[in-house]
């Protein structure tokens, strides 16, 4: 007879063969990265283009991308105050405006789905 594993235990069993799998690999964390390249600049690539910008969204693609995100992370619809606090400030409104939603009971709903939907589990117990 088989035993039952009881809502979480298959998760954990998975979450500890990842673990152990992983155990031998050490990484430096990124910021220890030493670059690859030299700091002297090679003087035969003068001319070569540089790197682009980073992308900086204007206060309308911050709005539109924060009004998608809104709907998925914590379901409902922006607040007239996050309206306003991202058509005037931009990009610098996303970031604490993100922290702030991860508070919201809806968003811990939504990591709690994600993480049932990544383990293949809706609380039912497993077929023996």
């Amino acid at each position: 007879m088989a035993a039952r594993v009881g809502r979480w235990g298959g998760a954990l069993g998975l979450f500890a063969i990842g673990l152990v799998g992983c155990g031998g690999h050490s990484r430096k964390p990124l910021g220890d990265a030493k670059p690859s390249v030299s700091a002297q600049p090679d003087p035969k690539q003068r001319d070569a283009p540089s790197a682009p910008a980073a992308f900086v969204p204007t206060p309308s693609q911050a709005l539109a991308y924060m009004q998608l995100l809104v709907k998925t992370l914590v379901a409902r619809s922006l607040t007239e105050a996050e309206e306003t606090e991202l058509s005037s400030d931009g990009q610098s409104a996303i970031t604490p405006m993100l922290r702030s939603w991860t508070k919201e009971d809806a968003f811990i709903e939504f990591a709690r789905q994600m993480i049932e939907l990544s383990l293949g589990g809706g609380g039912a117990e497993a077929e023996p």
